[in-house]
């Protein structure tokens, strides 16, 4: 017992920061709801050789200043996850030179500094899985771009609404990580892969699942045909179609010297398909060679709609002319004593008198 109580570990001031939890070499405070005063007050009194921080569930919505305002030399682990962060900025991690595992999970962040790594250069394994409340590919460019992350293996970006990883301005983000291994996209609204090949050599493990891809294009899988990987595209809304066909025959016919390997194949089915029949089966046994284009819903809409406004005109043109002849005599007659009013009115201006006719007209029916 005096062993395990010796071995206790003490804040700077010789006492654990109220609230959170110190033993050997970690230093937690977890669920304690601190806000940024607290939380800085806290990181204050952690010792020089703790080796693992982990400040999880707190409110901290604002993170504009240093969080740790001297060098920890032993800190390899930091885990800052789910303390409702909204904004980080540029010199948020100095002081984390050691640092190799850094964890930003589930929070809020919709705004961040540029080249927000900087101060971490030996990371190893960096965790943004839920991590924004909202990003564009430009925001995530510039969060990595210009930070030379040499070191860094593992990267998860999962579960964070991304449209796109990369655009023809921001493909190259994956360069500034020359020895990254792992790259977890899923959960996101990804289309396409729209990686520059020089970038991802050394990725090993690409996981894509639960996105939104219909199918990869050429330049994609021209990309694939080139890589040593494992690739999870399962549960992705698959298009069996004319437009897929290239796709499913290039899964289908895979390329013998293919260095590409298929994670959770079973689940990479059609999600639409013409002909509908080929629905639900696997992108893997469905006959390419029966694929059709589909009739788009919206052109047979607008069709019938066109088609319908037409013959509509022309029912309403044939009844009203139906109609100006069937009363054409009381038409005839109405416009003349119109006529005759009018003409009656000038003429009496100028002192002229003017007599009507006869009222009466026979009207035929016919």
């Amino acid at each position: 017992m005096a062993a395990l109580l010796t071995s206790r570990l003490h804040g700077a001031s010789g006492v654990c920061f109220p609230g959170c939890d110190c033993f050997m070499q970690d230093f937690n405070c977890i669920n304690q709801g601190f806000n940024i005063t607290m939380l800085s007050a806290a990181i204050e009194t952690v010792p020089d050789n703790v080796a693992s921080v982990a400040m999880i569930g707190n409110n901290v919505p604002d993170v504009d200043a240093f969080l740790f305002w001297r060098p920890h030399a032993h800190l390899r682990r930091f885990k800052f996850s789910n303390n409702r962060i909204e904004t980080l900025n540029s010199f948020t991690f100095a002081n984390l030179q050691s640092v190799h595992d850094l964890s930003l999970d589930n929070n809020r962040i919709v705004s961040a500094g540029s080249n927000l790594f900087r101060n971490v250069p030996n990371l190893l394994s960096l965790n943004m899985s839920r991590a924004f409340s909202s990003i564009s590919t430009t925001d995530i460019s510039a969060i990595f771009s210009g930070t030379e992350l040499t070191s860094i293996r593992t990267l998860d970006l999962s579960f964070n609404g991304l449209n796109d990883i990369a655009t023809s301005n921001t493909k190259h983000v994956f360069c500034w990580m020359p020895q990254l291994e792992e790259l977890m996209l899923s959960y996101n609204n990804l289309h396409a892969l729209n990686f520059d090949p020089k970038c991802v050599k050394t990725i090993h493990w690409l996981d894509l699942s639960y996105n939104n891809i219909h199918y990869l294009s050429l330049s994609d899988m021209q990309l694939l045909d080139n890589l040593d990987m494992t690739l999870d595209i399962s549960n992705n809304p698959f298009s069996c179609d004319c437009y897929g066909k290239a796709f499913i025959q290039w899964l289908q016919n895979g390329d013998p010297y293919r260095l590409l390997n298929w994670r959770n194949k079973h689940e990479m089915v059609c999600h639409l398909a013409t002909p509908n029949s080929f629905e639900g089966l696997s992108l893997f046994d469905v006959n390419a060679d029966l694929l059709e284009c589909p009739v788009l819903k919206s052109s047979l809409h607008s069709g019938s709609t066109s088609w319908g406004i037409i013959i509509t005109v022309l029912i309403s043109v044939v009844l009203l002319t139906g109609l100006v002849y069937k009363y054409r005599w009381g038409i005839y007659y109405a416009s003349y004593k119109m006529y005759f009013r009018m003409h009656r009115r000038n003429y009496q201006k100028i002192g002229v008198t003017f007599t009507d006719p006869v009222n009466e007209v026979v009207e035929f029916e016919v």
